[in-house]
This record gives structure tokens, sequence and C-alpha cells, in this order.
């Protein structure tokens, strides 16, 4: 048993209860600021938005709370969702987009000149592996139509 002071009297509280109020205190701090920064989505289905708010709002709010405890610094919500947009948009843009280079590996067809029996379409960049290569049964095959 812990003595613990009230407003005008002290009264005896078992560990575990004092032990359990210190360790929701945080919790209770992150349902406080959830609400002030909820993106609202009426158009996604309910288990959607449960995923959103479980997965993004709350990591959010609990790395907001160890960012004010680490940097002993006040911010609002929606400036510290800002400053980690920001953060995580430049942290990336210095590498190559996986885009450009799926677009560089995409097959396309051109149409060789000539007769129409001959002039069948062939994929670029299997033409140029074709070539590049010496293996005889590769050339014998010929590209991609």
């Amino acid at each position: 048993m812990v003595k613990v002071r009230k407003k005008s009297y002290v009264c005896d509280k078992p560990m575990v209860v004092v032990d359990h109020n210190r360790g929701k205190r945080a919790v209770d701090l992150s349902d406080q600021t959830i609400p002030y920064s909820t993106p609202h989505r009426r158009t996604l289905k309910w288990y959607t938005k449960l995923a959103l708010e479980l997965l993004l709002n709350t990591s959010i709010s609990n790395a907001m709370i160890l960012y004010k405890q680490a940097t002993k610094t006040k911010i609002k919500v929606s400036a510290f969702r800002m400053a980690l947009a920001m953060h995580l948009a430049q942290c990336h843009s210095s590498e190559p987009s996986n885009i450009l280079i799926r677009q560089r590996l995409r097959h396309e067809m051109l149409k060789k000149e000539g007769q129409a029996y001959l002039a069948r379409k062939f994929c670029r960049e299997c033409y140029k592996k074709m070539l590049n290569s010496e293996d005889q049964k590769l050339l014998r095959i010929g590209p991609k139509r």
C-alpha cells in the first residue's frame, strides 16, 4: 500500500493501481492529441478507416509525444504532421524513381520496313539483347514478336 495525497486528505492505494495510473497517462495524452488532426475520409469503408486510424494516426501521435519528450519543445499536431511529411519527402528525393527504371525496361514493339510478310513487329529491347549476345541459339530464334 502506498499513501497517495488527494485534494484534502491522504489515502492508501495498492501499488498496482498506482503503477497502472502512471502508465495510463501516456495513453490518455495520445488519445487527447489524435482528434485534433484526424483526416476524415467519408468514402472509405469502415475497416479501412479503422486501419488508417490505428496505423497512421496513432503512430504519428506517439511519435509526436516522443519528439516532445526528447527535444523539450512544444509543437502543435498539425505542425508536427507537416514537418514529418516534409522530412519524409526530402529523404527519398535523391533516389532514382522506380517508375523511370520500369519505363526503360518496358518492351516496345517496332515495325520493320519492307513487304508485309517480312515486316512483322519485334521488341526493341529483346532485339538489342539478341544482337549483343553471342549465343547462336538466340540468333536463330530471333527477337520476340
